[in-house]
């Protein structure tokens, strides 16, 4: 995580702060804020910026910053050298979200889980769950490998059981098993889930969703992902086509509850789209497999 530091920053503003200007549930993003003789990246409201400029103005009130921006008290005013660099406009690559990483756990981390944990790693804290113990012990010893397509070694937590992950918080649980296993891989993770978790099914086959409303009341959503990709062994997973993009949409909960997955898998490289019934995505998959099979 980026250390942070607080500090007030005065400059003329509209009345009222970012957070009363921020709409509910919208997090915070990352914008430059000059301050005197240097600097600073700002946790500013998106809607804020949107109605008073990309350049960042910020209400007088305390913010968050990055300490590594804040000169030394006593070393004088900075240098253009010294300066951090600012950002020559606001690009979706140059602006992005700072709230706290979204804890996710993927449930079967063979190909189309492994793929999805690789690139998902890239931006939340993602574990692993998968029986296959030399796969769990090739992903901690080198980090999940994916080949093909894009070419990675991520690091990140491996468990080859329920009992062996413990009692964790996150913010979606993703089974990605085969559909005969849904059931026993929901039931063996249960005990170690803290808080509500979205859980989401993106497998092939149908009635996944519904066998996970039957056992929880927890929000479940469900999808369809069009990427392909192959299992190559303990810690390796190659990345075949980038298919069409993914679908999303709630089985029980609203589309805005689980919005920010979407968008989490879009921005790691895994285009999404979140809708309020995917079931013809998904039916359409179905019968495509059923076909070629």
């Amino acid at each position: 995580m980026r250390t942070l530091a607080a500090a007030r920053i005065a400059r003329p503003q509209p009345q009222g702060s970012a957070d009363e200007h921020r709409l509910p549930g919208e997090p915070f993003i990352l914008s430059d804020c000059a301050h005197g003789s240097f600097s600073v990246r700002t946790l500013v409201s998106a809607n804020i910026l949107d109605r008073y400029g990309r350049r960042g103005s910020c209400a007088r009130r305390d913010l968050l910053i990055n300490s590594r921006h804040l000169p030394d008290r006593d070393a004088g005013p900075m240098t253009n050298a010294a300066r951090p660099a600012r950002h020559k406009g606001y690009h979706a690559a140059e602006v992005f979200r700072v709230a706290e990483r979204r804890r996710i756990l993927i449930v079967g981390a063979g190909a189309i889980g492994g793929l999805y944990a690789a690139y998902l790693a890239k931006i939340a804290d993602v574990a692993v769950l998968d029986t296959n113990r030399a796969h769990v012990d090739a992903i901690r010893k080198d980090g999940l490998k994916l080949r093909g397509r894009t070419a990675s070694a991520t690091k990140l937590a491996a468990f080859a059981s329920a009992a062996e992950m413990g009692k964790r918080r996150f913010d979606a649980a993703i089974i990605l098993v085969k559909s005969q296993a849904t059931g026993a891989a929901f039931e063996s993770i249960r005990p170690g889930l803290e808080g509500r978790p979205l859980l989401v099914t993106l497998q092939n086959g149908m009635g996944n969703e519904e066998l996970l409303m039957g056992l929880t009341d927890l929000e479940v959503a469900h999808g369809v992902s069009f990427e392909a990709a192959r299992y190559d062994g303990p810690g390796c997973v190659h990345h075949l086509v980038h298919g069409e993009d993914s679908w999303l949409g709630p089985a029980r909960g609203k589309v805005e509850s689980i919005a920010w997955l979407g968008e989490l898998m879009t921005r790691s490289g895994l285009p999404t789209k979140v809708v309020a019934d995917p079931r013809g995505a998904i039916w359409g998959k179905f019968i495509f497999n059923s076909v070629m099979n």
